[in-house]
């Protein structure tokens, strides 16, 4: 669908007598289309160059430390396999920089953790970003907090969360999203606004180019891994609303 398209239901019986015409009226909304989208269903990951798909972009990725795949295909939600990651030195190292995430864009994934993270940010695990060592132009995508709730981060501040904790080892959906020029994030949890709120708006300095951890500027400091499982990352260029 390229537009809005309207539907109208029409019953009968099996002889034919009409029971329900031209009601009720239904209309379909087309789904905004996503830049990039790597599913994650390859059934293993070797570490071969760029054997992470990405399906509608072409920004494939690696698997690195020995990161694999799991089965989902029995659980409601996620699609038949998923990224496992360890929490101790696996990511996904990516082709090119997810130059969307440092502007306006929306990231939707599944998730699966019982990691407890940090209530600062720069300190605690994350989907993906990057810390500035000792400056505050960087931003964190995904990041957990000590309590297991999920969010965005810019500088040094204590961020925008979800009201509820993640950790709790059941699969989550999970929309981020930023406008760059305004600030304003938001966090759905499953289908539901979770928290919302302003961070310091502008286009962030410092790129990345990897899923499962924070980058850090200084290539000598230890880096924070999440821990647990992603399906279906998808990245858009815009901000997503809640009928999206």
């Amino acid at each position: 669908l390229t537009q809005d398209s309207v539907f109208y239901l029409h019953l009968s019986d099996p002889s034919g007598v009409t029971l329900l015409n031209n009601y009720p009226q239904i209309i379909l909304k087309p789904l905004q289309a996503a830049e990039h989208h790597w599913p994650f269903d390859a059934c293993d990951w070797s570490g071969v160059s760029r054997e992470v798909d990405d399906v509608v972009g072409n920004n494939d990725g690696t698997s690195r430390n020995g990161m694999t795949t799991v089965d989902v295909s029995s659980i409601s939600g996620p699609l038949c396999r998923a990224a496992a990651f360890d929490g101790l030195d696996d990511y996904v190292a990516l082709q090119s920089s997810l130059s969307l995430l440092r502007g306006t864009a929306s990231l939707g994934f599944w998730i699966r953790t019982t990691q407890v993270g940090d209530n600062t940010a720069w300190q605690a695990p994350g989907i993906a970003g990057i810390e500035e060592d000792g400056g505050t132009d960087d931003i964190f995508w995904g990041f957990i907090d000590g309590i297991g709730r999920i969010g965005i981060s810019i500088g040094n501040n204590n961020g925008i969360k979800s009201a509820a904790a993640i950790n709790d080892g059941t699969f989550h959906y999970v929309v981020l999203t930023r406008h760059e020029q305004t600030g304003i994030v938001q966090i759905y949890v499953d289908g539901q606004l979770s928290g919302s709120g302003t961070l310091p708006s502008g286009w962030i300095g410092h790129g990345f180019s990897s899923f499962g951890r924070i980058e850090n500027t200084n290539a000598g400091l230890d880096l924070n891994y999440f821990e647990g499982t992603l399906d279906e990352v998808m990245l858009f260029d815009t901000v997503l609303s809640s009928s999206a």
